[in-house]
This record gives C-alpha cells, sequence and structure tokens, in this order.
C-alpha cells in the first residue's frame, strides 16, 4: 500500500452524539468510509478521539496510530484484558458489509478477512522453511502396532493396582487394573503396596469409593530410520482410571530430534505466533527423558552410523537416558560405544549429565584404554568397580603417581576425598595409604586440615618424611604452630593482588540478605585475622587466593558485619563449594544451609550475567 497516499486521505467527520452517551472506557466506535477502493475504518475512543486509522484493502491493510504505522490486526491491536470492544453503527457496518460483500456480522468479518490475510502472508513469506519442515516430517513412520501396550507395560509400569472393595474381617474382592484378573486381598491398606496373587507385578491398594480421579504420567521415546540417520520422538503418556478400574491411555508427543547427517530439532508448537499448530524447527519441550522403546531397536540402528554405538547395551542395563544425547555424544567418537558396551554404565551416564569441571573420559579415543586413559589393569579394575567419574579420575590419578589403592579401600577412598584426590595421593607417597588412613581415623583429623598442615611443613623446609613432623602426636597443636611460623614468610606482593582482587570482583561475589553478608576479603590481612579469629588455617591460603588456585569469601553476620564469622572456600574454575569454616575449623552448621543454596544460585547467576 502507498503509505504517502493513505496519509493524505482526510478522515470523515464522525457523529458524536451517540458515543457521548457512553462513558465505558474498552469500547471503541468504528466510523467506516471508501476513498480510492480502499475501505477507511476510522477508530474512536469514548472521549472522542481518533485513536487509529485501518486502510483494508481485499489483499492487504495497515494501521496508522498517530504517526507510527502498525502492521496489527485489529483484535491485537490494544493489547488489555479485558478484551476491548469495537462497534460500528449501522451506517459504518452496511460499508464494512458491502465493501466485503458478506451479510455477516461487519466486525467479524473483517477479523476474519484480516486472520486469512495474515495467514496467506506468513504461508507466502515462511513457504520454504515450512516445505523443509515438512520434507524431514514426512519420512517419520507410524508408530509400531504394540507400541501402546508397551507403553502401558514399561512406560507406565508404576500404573498398577488393585481396586477392592472394603469389607470388616474378611478377605475383599479386587481387580488388578493391569491384567484384569478378579482376585481376593486379605487386609489391604488403602495406598498400601502388594503384589497381584494373578499377575505377580507390583501393585498399590486402592479403595473403591476412594480412587477416584486416579490420573498417573509418564514419559517415553521411540527411535525409528529416517533418511538422514535417526529419529528419536518423545512422548507423554497419561493413564487415567475410573472408580471401577477402567482406565484410557493416551499419549501425545511433544519433541522429535534427528541425528545423523544434520542434527535437528522439531517440536510441536505455535508456529510464529500465527495460532497454527505444528512441527517448528530448532524447537525443544523440556520434559523428563522416558523410558525408550527397545523392541525395534536393533532394526532401526541397522544400517546407519549408529549400529554399533552400544545403545540397545545401554537401554537394555535398565539406566533411562536420552537417546538423542547419547547418538549426539556418540558422533564425537567411539568412546560411547566402548564403555556401554564394557557395561561401564556409570561413565555414561556421567558423559551425558556432563557436570564435570574437567572431563576424565576421552570421547575422542580409538580404543577403551585411551577412552579412559588407563593401563591394561587399570581398565580391568575399572571395569570391576563399575567406575563413575570420581572413581576413574582416582584410578588415573593414582596411575599416574605409581600409587597402587588396595581394592577394599578403593570405593571408600574415592568417595571420601572428592576434591583432594591429588593430595591424596601425593601425600600417600611420604608414608603409604594404609597408615595415612590410620592416622587421619585414630586422630579424627579432617584431610583438609592435614593437607594444609603438610603444606605449611614444606614451605618452613620441614623434613615431612619424619614421621614426627608427618605423623605429630598433638594434631592441633602442631598445626597451629606451624601456621603462625609461617605468616612470617609472607610476603606484600599477594597483599597487592588481593586488594585488586576486592576492588575488580567483589560486586560480583558480594551477597547479601536480611541476616548475612557475603564478600571477598579486603586485604592478606584480613585473611590472617580471620583465621586467627577463628583458629582455622586460612592465613595459608593467601598465595593461593592471589595466584587464582582458590577463592575465600567471608560469611558475616548483617548485624555483625566486622567480626569474621565462617569461612568459605571456592573452586575458581565453576564456583563450586569446596568447604566452610567457622570458629575452631567446625564445618558449617545447618542454620547457614539456606543461605548456602542462596549464595550458589547468586554465583550461577553473576556468570550467567558475566557470560
Amino acid at each position: 500500500m502507498d503509505k504517502k497516499m493513505l496519509k493524505s486521505i482526510p478522515v470523515c467527520k464522525f457523529d458524536i452524539r451517540i458515543t457521548a452517551l457512553t462513558n465505558l472506557k474498552l469500547i471503541y466506535f468504528i466510523n467506516a468510509y471508501v476513498r480510492n477502493k480502499i475501505l477507511i475504518l476510522d477508530i474512536y475512543d469514548t472521549e472522542n478521539n481518533l485513536k487509529y486509522r485501518v486502510f483494508q484493502s481485499k489483499t492487504e491493510f495497515v494501521t496508522l496510530e498517530g504517526t507510527k504505522w502498525r502492521q496489527s490486526k485489529i483484535s491485537n491491536l490494544i493489547d488489555c484484558y479485558p478484551y476491548p470492544t469495537f462497534i460500528a453503527l449501522k451506517k459504518s457496518a452496511d460499508i464494512i458489509q458491502k465493501y466485503l460483500k458478506t451479510e455477516e456480522d461487519a466486525i467479524k468479518a473483517l477479523k476474519s478477512l484480516q486472520e486469512a490475510i495474515r495467514k496467506d502472508e506468513l504461508d507466502n513469506r515462511y513457504k520454504s522453511e515450512l516445505d523443509l519442515i515438512d520434507s524431514y516430517m514426512k519420512p517419520v513412520k507410524a508408530v509400531p502396532k504394540d507400541f501402546e501396550k508397551w507403553l502401558n507395560d514399561v512406560a507406565l509400569e508404576h500404573s498398577r493396582y488393585i481396586i477392592y472393595e472394603y469389607k470388616a474381617g474378611k478377605a475383599m474382592k479386587g481387580r488388578c487394573t493391569h491384567c484384569q484378573g478378579d482376585v481376593l486381598v486379605n487386609k489391604p491398606k488403602h495406598n498400601g503396596s502388594g503384589i497381584c496373587p494373578s499377575c505377580r507385578s507390583e501393585i498399590t491398594y486402592k479403595a473403591k469409593g476412594k480412587s477416584n480421579n486416579i490420573v498417573d504420567r509418564s514419559t517415553a521415546q521411540l527411535l525409528q530410520k529416517h533418511p538422514n540417520g535417526v529419529i528419536v520422538r518423545e512422548f507423554e503418556v497419561t493413564k487415567r482410571y475410573n472408580s471401577f478400574g477402567g482406565a484410557q491411555l493416551s499419549f501425545f508427543e511433544d519433541n522429535r530430534s534427528i541425528s545423523g547427517i544434520e542434527n535437528l530439532d522439531f517440536a510441536l508448537d505455535e508456529y510464529k505466533q500465527s495460532g497454527k499448530i505444528r512441527w517448528c524447527k530448532d524447537k525443544s519441550w523440556n520434559i523428563a527423558t522416558g523410558a525408550l522403546y527397545t523392541r525395534n531397536l536393533k532394526r532401526e540402528l541397522a544400517g546407519t552410523e549408529f549400529q554399533y554405538s552400544g545403545l540397545l547395551e545401554m537401554m537394555l542395563s535398565g539406566r533411562t537416558i536420552s537417546a538423542t544425547d547419547y547418538l549426539r555424544a556418540y558422533q564425537k567418537g567411539p568412546a560411547l560405544e566402548y564403555l556401554a558396551k564394557l557395561k561401564l554404565y556409570n561413565l555414561v551416564l556421567g558423559v551425558l549429565l556432563n557436570r564435570y569441571y574437567e572431563e576424565p573420559v576421552n570421547l575422542e579415543g580409538k580404543n577403551p584404554r585411551e577412552v579412559l586413559k588407563l593401563s591394561k589393569d587399570g581398565l580391568k579394575r575399572a571395569i570391576k568397580f563399575n567406575a563413575n567419574h570420581n572413581e576413574l579420575r582416582l584410578l588415573q590419578i593414582s596411575e599416574k603417581e605409581g600409587v597402587h589403592i588396595p581394592d577394599e579401600l578403593f570405593e571408600n577412598i574415592a568417595e571420601d576425598f572428592g576434591y583432594y584426590y591429588e593430595d591424596f595421593i601425593r601425600l600417600s607417597k611420604l608414608s603409604n595409604i594404609h597408615q595415612q588412613l590410620k592416622y587421619l581415623k585414630n586422630k579424627k583429623v579432617n584431610f583438609g586440615d592435614y593437607r594444609d598442615y603438610i603444606n605449611i611443613a614444606t614451605k618452613l623446609n620441614w623434613d615431612v618424611k619424619d614421621r614426627f613432623i608427618l605423623f605429630p602426636r598433638h594434631f592441633k597443636a602442631s598445626h597451629d604452630q606451624a601456621q603462625e611460623l609461617v605468616k612470617v614468610k609472607e610476603t606484600f606482593k599477594e597483599d597487592k593482588i588481593i586488594r585488586g582482587m576486592y576492588q575488580e570482583l567483589n560486586k560480583q561475589f558480594e551477597f547479601n540478605d536480611e541476616d548475612y553478608s557475603i564478600r571477598l576479603p579486603k586485604t592478606a590481612r584480613e585473611i590472617i585475622r580471620e583465621g586467627h579469629e577463628l583458629h582455622h588455617c586460612v592465613s595459608t591460603y593467601i598465595k593461593s587466593v592471589a595466584n587464582g588456585k582458590t577463592l575465600i569469601v567471608f560469611i558475616r553476620k548483617a548485624n555483625d558485619p566486622y567480626n569474621p564469622f565462617y569461612t568459605m572456600e571456592l573452586h575458581p574454575g565453576d564456583f563450586k563449594l569446596v568447604q566452610v569454616r567457622g570458629k575452631n575449623n567446625f564445618n558449617a552448621s545447618k542454620e547457614l544451609e539456606p543461605l548456602i543454596e542462596k549464595y550458589r544460585a547468586h554465583l550461577t547467576k553473576s556468570q550467567s550475567t558475566a557470560a
């Protein structure tokens, strides 16, 4: 439309006498007339102000609001709720109907025409994109004939009940919703668990009359071959029961993901605010990962790049994983195939979760030993333990340092020493693992404190292989003595760096609520005071803080911001919590747990904002 010409069309005088009779703010009046074969709709509010001018032809329309041009349909002009009412008086209504060649209500006909015009414009504008999406969707096959039965048996395995008629003191008649068998049950309890005498399924008892409106939900995945590779389809599954045990199962498909020549994601959603629900590209609904239909898996994977991926072995292990995530991780290399076929299922889960600051699994490895970065013996031990990511790291570090961890101690060490694997193995070489564990246990010494003590002793050039130094009889006294001595050796260089860190980074790490505040230390002296007041060894962390190897923040009470309360150590790479220590080196009390969770959320938000 020629907007310059449209602007030049004068406004036709509108009879305001009727509009003066109402003061309803959500009512708008339309004055319609035709100029230059264009239907013009002047829209007035109840105070007789001209708000919009709509220029409508048979194939297009545009709206002028003041001096601004808009593409909105009349139904979307005013964004408010309740929705506004548009009124065309008889003369205007007749003009609209005549122009549109309709006997339908004038406003309704106008809205329908605008809707159709926008739909045609959208279809034409995005035709190539829609055609491309449809070309990906067209080859998708129907679900297997037994898919619904599989949903009932596997995806909804938890949805099994015996609905019984309660009778005091007698065996009660019931019906199993899974096998549909009539059974007798003794002393069942409503919502209690049991076993169906007929099909031996695990069931939940439901008393008739108390079991109305039972609705169970689950999710499921279906993999099928596709010209581009394979497609994984994700479904939401619902099963509704009536009071007599009858059930209705339904399923709805949310997502489709193609993996292969191209990796593409689709979701069933409204397409570009068109009001049309269809498959949309580069979208995905976030639904829980459900069971994968495995009865067709070998056949559907055959001949694709995923034929030997190990997905079938992984799914048959009983783990629930995203088939799409697995296949796309497999595209990086054969690592997942090796892990799944060696029954290292915990490592597969760890790779897919991808929550590790340093990934110990080499996804591009060309054989199992390269994937796990282990010797032949180490590989055997990883399989024996069904190692998880932490246990794999421990195996890798122990092999690198040449320290053998006895099988009977391995899982406990892996669980107890978390962030300290490297330090634990390094320090064990000063004696041996058994002696180190025995000392820590008998003296009830926290390993983090022990590590700090040995590091301080090394700085002081003490002979840490001397058993008197290595395993002091009075640990706390020796620890405190070493700590005081090392303070003398601290330099001013670290203090300058820590002052700069506070100026540059405290805004990111600072946190306040009604009860507490958290901040970075301002100076090295503050860190020394923190350790002195709380009787712990944070002063030995000054160099690590300055070198960026760790992060220290102070926790203060809001009403006492100048006195030390707790000290927190964070990992510098991902800001994960390492430890929180209070007076006399005690761990954080339970009352601090909500604060710590809030602070974690604050750091996550700060990271995303910085990114």
